[in-house]
C-alpha cells in the first residue's frame, strides 16, 4: 500500500509539475508574440506605415503587453510623425505607469529637444544617468539619447541588443549609430560595419533604411577621397548621385529630397546650389533642425549679414541651444568682431552653469571651439581647416584638430563647381 501510495504521490507531482510548465510555457509565448508584435509596431513607425501601427498596438496589448509600454510607442509615433504634443502627452502617461523607464525618459527628452524646450529637456538628461537599460525600447532609445555624450556606451547598448535580439529594428538602430559614429570620426574602418548593419535591416525595412544607406555612401565618398583612393570615392559619389537625383524627380514636394540634393552640390562644391536646395528643405519643414541648414553655405559664402539675420530671425525656443548658440558666435565675430562674439558665448556658458545638469556641462564646450577661431587671421583659415566640422550638422567628439575635415568642408578645398553646363535633377541649371 505505501508503494502504491508513494506512485500516485509521485504521479501527481509530475502532473502538477507538467501542467506548471505547460502553463508558463504559454505565457512565454504570449510574452515572445507581444514583443514580436511591438517590435512589428516599431517597424511600421520608422517606414511611415501609419495606418498599421494602432491594430498592432491594440494586439500587442491583447497579448499582456503592459499599457505602459503602449502609450511608449504611441509616443514614438508623436516624435516621428513631430506631433510632439502628442509625443509628450503620451511620453508622461507612459513615465507615470514606468519611472524607471529609460525609453520613455529619452524619448520624452527628444521630444522637449524637438520643440526647443531645453528648459524641460535638460532635467531629464539628468535622470538618464540614474537609468539602465531593460526592455528593448530602453536599449533602442536610450542609445539615440546618449549618443553625442557617450557614443561608446550608446553602441556598445546596441552591440548588445543586435546580438540578443537580432531583429530588424535592432540593426536599424544599430545602422544609425553607426552611421554617426562614421559621421564623427572620419574613420574609414567604421564605412564596412555602418553598410552591414544597415544591409541587415533592408529587407524587412526598405523604406526608413534608404537614407541610412545614403548617409553612410555619401560619408564613405568623402572618406576616400580624403585617403586618395579616387576610384573608390567616384564608385560611392555616383551611386549617391543617381539615388538622389531619382528622389528629387520622383517625390520634388520633400524637404529630405532637396536636402540630398543639397548634400551632391555640396560634394561638388556648388554652394550656391546647395544654399538653393536647403531652403527648398526649410520651407519643406523636415524637422526643426533643418531651420539651421542654411547657415553654413551662407558661411562659406561670406554672406555673413545674411546669416546673422537668418539666426536672429529664429523662434526664441531655437536661439537657446548649443548649435545657434554655435553659429551665431561665427557669425557675430564676423559682422560685429570678437568682443560680440565674447559676449555671446559668456552668456551661453552663464545659462550652462545655471543649468547645472549633464546635458548643458556636456554642450558648454562646443561654442568655445569655434571662439577660438575668432578675432584673428587664423579664423579664415581655421573654417578651411579640420576644425571647419564645428560649422557643420555635428560636432566632434574631441576638442583635438587632427582628424580630417568631413563632408562639405572637405569640398571646400577641394572641388569648385564644374563649369559644364550640367542640369540638376529638379531640372534647373546649377549657379556657377
Amino acid at each position: 500500500m505505501l508503494v502504491l501510495a508513494g506512485v500516485a504521490a509521485a504521479s501527481a507531482y509530475r502532473s502538477r509539475l507538467s501542467a506548471q510548465q505547460a502553463r508558463l510555457a504559454r505565457q512565454q509565448a504570449r510574452a515572445a508574440e507581444g514583443q514580436r508584435t511591438l517590435d512589428q509596431a516599431v517597424e511600421a513607425v520608422l517606414c511611415g506605415q501609419w495606418g498599421k501601427v494602432e491594430p498592432l498596438l491594440e494586439q500587442a496589448e491583447g497579448l499582456g503587453v503592459a499599457p505602459g509600454r503602449i502609450h511608449l510607442l504611441r509616443g514614438l509615433v508623436g516624435v516621428e510623425t513631430e506631433d510632439h504634443a502628442r509625443a509628450i502627452r503620451e511620453l508622461h502617461l507612459a513615465i507615470q505607469m514606468m519611472p524607471d523607464s529609460l525609453g520613455a525618459v529619452a524619448l520624452l527628452f527628444r521630444a522637449y529637444t524637438a520643440v526647443g524646450d531645453y528648459a524641460a529637456a535638460y532635467p531629464l538628461g539628468s535622470k538618464l544617468l540614474t537609468l539602465k537599460p531593460v526592455l528593448p525600447e530602453d536599449y533602442l532609445y536610450g542609445s539615440w539619447a546618449i549618443q553625442t555624450f557617450w557614443p561608446e556606451r550608446s553602441m556598445q547598448w546596441l552591440e548588445y541588443l543586435a546580438a540578443e535580439r537580432p531583429t530588424a529594428v535592432a540593426y536599424y538602430y544599430l545602422g544609425r549609430a553607426r552611421v554617426q559614429h562614421l559621421a564623427d570620426t572620419y574613420d574609414p574602418a567604421g564605412i564596412e560595419p555602418a553598410l552591414t548593419s544597415v544591409a541587415a535591416a533592408r529587407a524587412q525595412m526598405p523604406a526608413a533604411t534608404a537614407q541610412l544607406q545614403l548617409n553612410a555612401e555619401i560619408y564613405a565618398a568623402d572618406i576616400y577621397h580624403l585617403l586618395g583612393d579616387e576610384a573608390e570615392a567616384q564608385r560611392y559619389a555616383q551611386r549617391v548621385r543617381q539615388r538622389v537625383e531619382s528622389r528629387l524627380r520622383e517625390q520634388p514636394e520633400l524637404g529630405l529630397s532637396h536636402f540630398n540634393m543639397a548634400v551632391v552640390a555640396s560634394l561638388d562644391g556648388c554652394w550656391e546650389d546647395a544654399l538653393r536646395h536647403n531652403r527648398y528643405a526649410k520651407e519643406r519643414g523636415i524637422f526643426p533642425y533643418h531651420q539651421f541648414l542654411v547657415l553654413p553655405h551662407l558661411y562659406r559664402l561670406g554672406r555673413y549679414e545674411e546669416g546673422l539675420s537668418e539666426l536672429e530671425a529664429l523662434p526664441k525656443e531655437l536661439r537657446v541651444g548649443v548649435t545657434s548658440t554655435s553659429y551665431f558666435v561665427l557669425f557675430v565675430a564676423e559682422v560685429r568682431g570678437p568682443a560680440a562674439a565674447e559676449a555671446e558665448l559668456k552668456a551661453y556658458e552663464e545659462r550652462c552653469g545655471a543649468a547645472a545638469d549633464w546635458v548643458s556641462c556636456s554642450n558648454a564646450i562646443m561654442p568655445t571651439r569655434v571662439i577660438a577661431f575668432s578675432g584673428s587671421a587664423a579664423r579664415r583659415s581655421a573654417v578651411r581647416a579640420p576644425c571647419c566640422r564645428i560649422i557643420l550638422h555635428c560636432f566632434p567628439s574631441s576638442a583635438t584638430c587632427a582628424r580630417p575635415m568631413p563632408l562639405f568642408a572637405a569640398s571646400l578645398t577641394r572641388r569648385t563647381c564644374s563649369r559644364r553646363r550640367r542640369t540638376t535633377a529638379s531640372g534647373m541649371k546649377p549657379t556657377i
